[in-house]
């Protein structure tokens, strides 16, 4: 315990300081909270050697040159030569001359004409600059979303709605949604719906456990067959309106 009057070190259960008499205000310096600490990476500004600093330092000695620095510009340091990127007034400029904000700009108008390899590309150039940047983190994973989740053929079927997306064929049915993998599907083939009926059906087995043998009653049978068969071999129908999908970011 210490005296909060004079300083003096006084016994845990001393009601009174010896020192100057105060009569309260004593208190256990183990309850006083110690200051938060955020260490970072940061690099010696004098001999370049890679640091963990305490940013809520002003400044701090390198352990390998012995020479003083001031951690902000180590930190700063740091985020150069990772990135290639200086911050300031809160812009940020790429010091191999690339301006992030007009990359950006290319790539948000390819992914809104529909163009998405062009604008994964520029997307991709600005994290070669700016491998942190989230505006092209998040925007990369929307348009993967976009690709995964496009859908190239639909029908309303009796069964529910029947959807061919990449790698995957889907029937949503009123109960719950059956997803079938195409490298599991074999067999496919038409036939009719009952002996008496002219029309028609897809059928399909799908491996597993228990094996499947699935029956979707279908007004285009044979375009599906196609289409599945040709997913089956990554030959997909050209996508459309990409960039209607794009805007809706």
């Amino acid at each position: 315990m210490y005296c909060s009057s004079c300083g003096a070190k006084l016994p845990d259960n001393a009601k009174f300081c010896y020192n100057c008499g105060a009569q309260s205000g004593a208190f256990d310096l183990s309850r006083i909270p110690k200051p938060q600490t955020k260490i970072v990476p940061a690099i010696c500004t004098n001999c370049g050697a890679s640091l963990n600093v305490d940013s809520s330092q002003t400044a701090a000695v390198c352990p390998y040159c012995n020479s003083a620095y001031v951690v902000e510009k180590a930190i700063q340091e740091y985020r150069i030569n990772v990135s290639g990127n200086v911050i300031a007034n809160g812009a940020t400029i790429n010091i191999n001359g690339k301006n992030i904000a007009n990359l950006l700009e290319r790539a948000n108008q390819y992914g809104k004409s529909g163009d998405f390899d062009k604008a994964m590309d520029y997307f991709n150039e600005v994290l070669d600059s700016d491998v942190n940047s989230q505006d092209a983190l998040k925007v990369i994973q929307k348009i993967k979303n976009i690709l995964s989740n496009y859908v190239y053929q639909s029908e309303r079927t009796k069964q529910g709605m029947l959807e061919l997306k990449k790698g995957r064929l889907i029937l949503n049915t009123d109960v719950n949604p059956h997803l079938y993998e195409l490298e599991k599907i074999y067999g496919v083939s038409i036939g009719k719906k009952g002996f008496f009926s002219s029309g028609k059906t897809l059928q399909f087995t799908y491996s597993g456990i228990p094996e499947q043998r699935v029956s979707v009653e279908t007004s285009m049978p044979e375009k599906w067959f196609i289409a599945i068969e040709d997913a089956k071999m990554w030959k997909y129908p050209q996508m459309v309106n990409l960039g209607a999908l794009f805007d809706k970011l």
